[in-house]
């Protein structure tokens, strides 16, 4: 019974409309009491479905015809191969009753064959029981009126005439949920060129820091503009150990903004440094104002985040570093490709650190991070850390870690290293087509600055609606994000923790309360950015 309600729900769902009126018909051509053979036709006002069934053929079949003014379509439902028939303009019946097409040509359309509405069924019946819409089904109202038209069609065939039908208007809302797309945050198109690249890695039976690291090492700091690139595990390691390598450690402090994925902060206190928490500006990075006041004879390195894939203000960073005597360490793991002064970011302090996890706009297939500098010293300790501290084989020159990078990772990063420029143009392209639908509305829109060039890692958006509006668009199949809802210096493992001050940072809690993180990605789609945009109208459409 669900599978006939929910094949004439799609059915109602693929002519935007309930049936008109309903003719059925049964037969039992064994004389055994039961129904073998069924025929029901759907009048949608121009359009009719014709479903024919039998269990008493050599082989149970059921075969279904749309006719339109267009044409036909005609296929057979249990038929393995999935064969659709789509016949021309004008079309006639043979002796044996079957569509032959008079001018035009018969098209065959071969569809996959999958296990048949799976998930579909799941969803629908669940719907039905709820009365709430689900992305992979039709509502509760829809599977009322498929239950009715089945119901008339058992009229149909029991009375021996046509039943006429009357549906009432649905609610619009009702009906837009029937139709929810799946939009995910973020996503990593794999194609063939990687899939072969990650296969030759796999043959190639080296498998750790072999030719594919080297080369992406070579390549990477080539694009940059620096000298040397070390790859690491992660890019959490490649903040610690470049402090480590710098000698940043106990009794030591590193000016960082509070705003900024944990793991930026959690590598100053691996490295045994105490972090000091900074505000941030309109771009949600690091304030430079906020630099010099909180300046101590303890303060070794300042920390910028280029955060969402803006950078910082790197020309007032760079004078108080100067000034002061400090280290600059880049944290570039969400700005693969930002610029400042038509500069790319990582090439500005003593190190730039990069991170390849799979949503960042250079991923890699697993986890991955890297070190740029044009240090040699550096360079060569990094080597080292990364690899139990060793010169040669089985020759240690110091303690260190097993943080290296592998093969395959670097194989597929390769690939996507060569198309990162025209990814990033895609989520600036994306950005803008949002900035350009979403304006007028009171939501807080991503600022790109006059020397800046954003790369939109992510397009984060502000609203005190913000978790009325994230649960909005998952009701619409809309995946979002909260980058990030509690402040690091209010995080459990911060609070009370030695040597770490205690000071109120207005914009950064602000923002916090505030921001959603919409989806985006360099392949991403009109439709879905527009989907997405449209579905923000209407929530705010619905509180004005």
């Amino acid at each position: 019974i669900s599978d006939g309600i929910h094949f004439v729900d799609l059915l109602s769902w693929l002519f935007g409309r309930q049936p008109l009126a309903v003719t059925a018909a049964t037969s039992d051509p064994l004389g055994r009491g039961l129904d073998d053979a069924a025929f029901l036709s759907l009048d949608y006002g121009g359009v009719r479905a014709i479903v024919e069934a039998s269990c008493f053929s050599p082989e149970p079949r059921r075969d279904l015809e749309i006719l339109g003014t267009a044409g036909v379509l005609r296929a057979d439902l249990l038929a393995k191969s999935g064969r659709l028939e789509v016949y021309g303009h004008h079309h006639e019946r043979d002796e044996r009753g079957a569509w032959q097409a008079i001018c035009g040509e018969v098209r065959e359309v071969e569809i996959g064959h999958e296990e048949p509405l799976t998930s579909e069924l799941a969803g629908f019946v669940e719907a039905c029981r709820t009365g709430r819409a689900s992305p992979v089904a039709a509502d509760g109202f829809d599977g009322a009126a498929a239950t009715a038209v089945l119901e008339a069609a058992e009229r149909s065939a029991r009375e021996g005439r046509c039943i006429a039908l009357d549906f009432p208007a649905r609610q619009p809302e009702a009906r837009s949920q029937s139709k929810l797309r799946k939009v995910p945050l973020s996503r990593v198109e794999i194609d063939d060129e990687i899939r072969h690249r990650v296969i030759a890695a796999v043959d190639s039976g080296q498998y750790i820091l072999g030719p594919e690291c080297k080369a992406l090492e070579k390549e990477l700091a080539e694009w940059i503009g620096r000298k040397h690139c070390v790859l690491l595990a992660n890019a959490t390691a490649g903040l610690v150990l470049t402090m480590d390598a710098l000698g940043i450690g106990a009794g030591d402090e590193v000016l960082v903004p509070a705003q900024t994925a944990f793991p930026t902060i959690e590598a100053i206190f691996r490295a045994g440094a105490t972090p000091v928490f900074l505000d941030i500006d309109e771009s949600h990075c690091l304030d430079p104002a906020w630099l010099e006041p909180r300046i101590t004879a303890r303060t070794k390195a300042i920390v910028p985040v280029h955060l969402y894939g803006h950078p910082c203000d790197l020309d007032a960073i760079g004078d108080v570093a100067r000034r002061h005597g400090l280290l600059v360490l880049e944290d570039c793991a969400q700005a693969q490709g930002a610029e400042w002064r038509e500069k790319r970011v990582g090439g500005f302090g003593v190190a730039g650190v990069f991170s390849f996890y799979p949503s960042k706009n250079l991923p890699t297939l697993g986890d991955g991070g890297a070190v740029v500098t044009d240090d040699a010293g550096l360079a060569r300790k990094l080597r080292m850390l990364r690899d139990h501290g060793r010169r040669e084989k089985f020759e240690h020159e110091i303690v260190g870690w097993n943080l290296r990078f592998g093969e395959i990772q670097a194989a597929a990063t390769r690939v996507l290293l060569r198309r990162l420029d025209a990814s990033n143009e895609g989520r600036r392209r994306v950005a803008a087509r949002y900035d350009e639908a979403l304006q007028g509305l009171p939501l807080g829109l991503p600022r790109e600055g006059k020397l800046a060039k954003h790369v939109y890692h992510l397009y984060v958006v502000r609203t005190p609606e913000r978790d009325a509006l994230q649960r909005h668009l998952k009701e619409r199949g809309i995946q979002t994000g909260i980058h990030y809802p509690v402040p690091n210096h209010l995080q459990p493992a911060t609070l009370g923790r030695a040597g770490v001050r205690s000071e109120a940072l207005p914009k950064t809690e602000a923002v916090c309360r505030e921001i959603l993180t919409l989806p985006c990605w360099g392949a991403m789609q009109d439709e879905d950015v527009d989907y997405v945009a449209e579905a923000i109208r209407s929530f705010f459409a619905g509180r004005s």
